[in-house]
């Protein structure tokens, strides 16, 4: 799994009340597992060709919220 993104989109009850158009919030995920064969040893599937190994990327999050005027 090299990807994933949720969004969430607040109701707009809960902030017309503050004078805003849109709120959401966004949380992504890198990395997160990678399914293969055992015999790679750590090495990622994409690699190409015989060079120095190259082990699977570490996760990565990332949060973010956008806030419409």
């Amino acid at each position: 799994l090299q990807s994933l993104s949720l969004t969430y989109e607040l109701p707009e009850m809960v902030f017309s009340r503050l004078g805003l158009q849109r709120v959401a919030f966004t949380l992504s995920a890198y990395n997160l597992f990678t399914l293969c064969d055992s015999a790679l040893k750590g090495q990622t599937p994409t690699q190409g060709g015989f060079t120095t190994i190259q082990l699977s990327e570490r996760p990565s999050f990332s949060f973010g919220m956008n806030i419409q005027f």
